[in-house]
This record gives structure tokens, sequence and C-alpha cells, in this order.
């Protein structure tokens, strides 16, 4: 199948400032959407990393220097197109945002190659039962936000029938972040797991300090608590210090996330498909950590198409442990294939619809190409 057309589709969350994490205070959250259009008519969708104040570089990045590139291609040379947009950027340096860009479009890609096959595209992944494990993240910092509202909060994911939640540290002080989280470990009881979020607050002896303080609550996972180029210090705190690190979502790079699984540097490699280079990226990674016995776990924190990509290699990969249901950033939520209802247990079987399973709906997205 040939491409015709490539479009370009924004969409905005706007939060108003009322949460935030210890990097950001979210205001506005923008997503990026590409349609990839074949000649007989199918449409697939991908979605590309957007954490940008506005989305305007990464529009003009698709118009101006990738477009042009693979427009008229055969779907099925996804790779080839995938990997000659990645090596246009060896003289220009733009390789991260051509990394988001990529991640789009190869998940619209599979999309297309799962529908014109009649498939889900969990089993064109090579799945069978369809069955993710998901959580449930917030446990944001916010306004007025006590530490009753952030128990209550994490309560309710949990009578949602969720068994584990992700909450955010490292925006207080130790000490009352400790207090946050034996809060949400008293009201959860003993048998809920509890990820925290540290997102690169902490130094190395901070981290530690953070974690030893409470080790005792049975924290499942403390997701990236220090920054990528304490790379090394992270590989201590998994091996000599036994703190559970999950990480690095943001990261897209395949040689740096080669050598975390390598290393021993994370206990969870963590993975966000719209960043890393698409669900081919995504099984390569988890590949790669299978070989190391090393759980994976999907990152997501925008749209349903984001959500539906990850839920598809998820039940399609058994390195995969979990995928992130964002229960902050809920961006065309209301048009998945399937009821939030259908969640039991933190467990969702997937519908046997082609491809991802979701079409856009051009009333509610900015086409800007």
């Amino acid at each position: 199948m040939r491409i015709k057309r490539v479009s370009v589709f924004t969409i905005k969350n706007n939060l108003e400032g009322k949460v935030w994490n210890p990097k950001i205070r979210w205001l506005v959250k923008y997503s990026v959407l590409v349609e990839i259009e074949t000649e007989n008519g199918l449409k697939g969708l991908g979605e590309c990393w957007c954490f940008d104040s506005q989305p305007d570089a990464l529009i003009t990045f698709f118009r101006t220097e990738v477009i042009s590139k693979f427009e008229g291609a055969l779907t099925q040379e996804r790779d080839a197109i995938c990997r000659d947009l990645l090596d246009s950027t060896t003289l220009s340096a733009r390789h991260g945002i051509m990394y988001s860009v990529v991640s789009g479009i190869d998940i619209a890609l599979w999309d297309i190659e799962a529908q014109s096959k009649d498939l889900p595209l969990y089993q064109l992944l090579g799945g069978r039962t369809g069955e993710v494990n998901l959580y449930a993240s917030g446990g944001l910092y916010g306004e007025n936000k006590s530490t009753d509202d952030l128990t209550t909060e994490l309560s309710g994911y949990v009578k949602a029938g969720f068994k584990c939640v992700k909450m955010k540290v490292g925006g207080m002080e130790i000490k009352e972040d400790t207090k946050r989280v034996r809060s949400v470990r008293d009201a959860l009881g003993p048998d809920i797991g509890i990820i925290l979020d540290g997102v690169y607050s902490y130094t190395t002896e901070d981290a530690v300090r953070m974690f030893d303080s409470v080790r005792d609550f049975k924290i499942s996972a403390f997701q990236s608590p220090i920054t990528l180029s304490e790379g090394e210090k992270m590989a201590n705190l998994v091996n000599e210090h036994n703190i559970p690190v999950m990480g690095i979502e943001a990261e897209y790079r395949d040689e740096i996330l080669m050598t975390l699984i390598n290393s021993g540097s994370v206990s969870i490699l963590q993975i966000a498909l719209v960043a890393c280079g698409g669900l081919s990226a995504g099984l390569r990674l988890c590949n790669k950590a299978a070989n190391y016995d090393l759980p994976c776990s999907l990152e997501v924190s925008s749209t349903a198409v984001a959500e539906l990509a990850a839920f598809h290699l998820a039940a399609a990969h058994p390195s995969v442990l979990n995928v992130e249901f964002h229960m902050v950033h809920q961006v065309m939520f209301d048009q998945f294939p399937f009821s939030l209802n259908d969640i039991q247990g933190g467990l969702l079987r997937l519908p046997d619809k082609p491809g991802l399973g979701i079409t856009l709906q051009y009333d509610k997205v900015e086409k800007v190409i």
C-alpha cells in the first residue's frame, strides 16, 4: 500500500496550573497526533512525544523536514522509512525531535498493517489473550491538596479496581513526603502496589535517604529518582542500596536504553513508545530486556492513542509488567474501544477490533498540517 497523505493534528488539555510535579506545574498540555492515509483509504494513527509549552517546533519540523521524505512511500517499508528519517539527523543534530516524529509514524504504520490484515494490533505483534495489567497514575501535588485529599484520591483508584497506584514525591522535604507515603500505605493496606515517582528531583544521597525513609512501606518501584547523567550512581542505587529503580521515561536513545539494560542500572525498564521510536523500538527493547529477565513498564501521560499503543504491546510481550493508566492526563479517553468499567482488578482485556482500535474525531482536534 502506498501512502497518499500525512496529516498532523493537535489537541490541548487545559489543566489551569492546579496540579504539578516537582518539575512542571501543568497549565496546559498539548498532544501531537499523526494520521497516515493510504491510497485504498486506510488511516493509521500515531502520537509523538510533546512536553513543550507549545507544539509549534514539532509541527514545523514535521512540515519542513519530514513529510516530503516519506509521503508516497509504501507502508510496508516502515522500517526503512523510520531508519532513513533518523539517519537524516546525522548532520542536523536534531535527533530528539526526530525520534518523537518517528515514534508517531511507526505507530501509525503498525496500525495500518493490522487493519489491512483485519487483526487487532496485539495479535499482529504476537499476542493471544489481549490481557493488559494497568496501574493508576496520579498522586500529584495540588492547590490546597492535603494528605487526606491524596489518600482519598488514591483510595478511589483502588475502589475502581486498580491493584497498584503511583504518586509523586520530591516536591517537598523528605520528612513531609515520607508522611504522605505513610498515610497512603495506611489507607491502602499492605497488598496494593505503590510506585513513587521522583521526577529526577533527588541527588543520589537524598534518593537513598528518601527510599530508606519509606522502605518498610513495601514500595513497588522508585521511578526516576535521579537524572540519567548520574547513570553509574543509578546502578549503585539498585545494586548497593537495593532500591527498585524504574526508568527512564523520557529517554529515547536506543544506545542509552540498551546500556541501562546491560549495566543493571534499573530494576524495571520504563519505555515511552511515543518517544523512543514507536512500537518497533518498544519490541526491540522488550526483547533485549527479556534476555536479562528485566521487566518493562510502559509510560503513558497523554492521549488514548498512546495508551492503546502501549496496551497492544503489553498484551503481546511477556516482558511488559504493566502500563501506566493516567488519571490526570486523560485526553480522548472517551474514545477508547471499551468501557472503563471493563478494567477489573487492574486488568483489561482488549477487544478484537482491527488495528489500534481508534479513529480521530475531527471535531475534537485541530488540524495543523
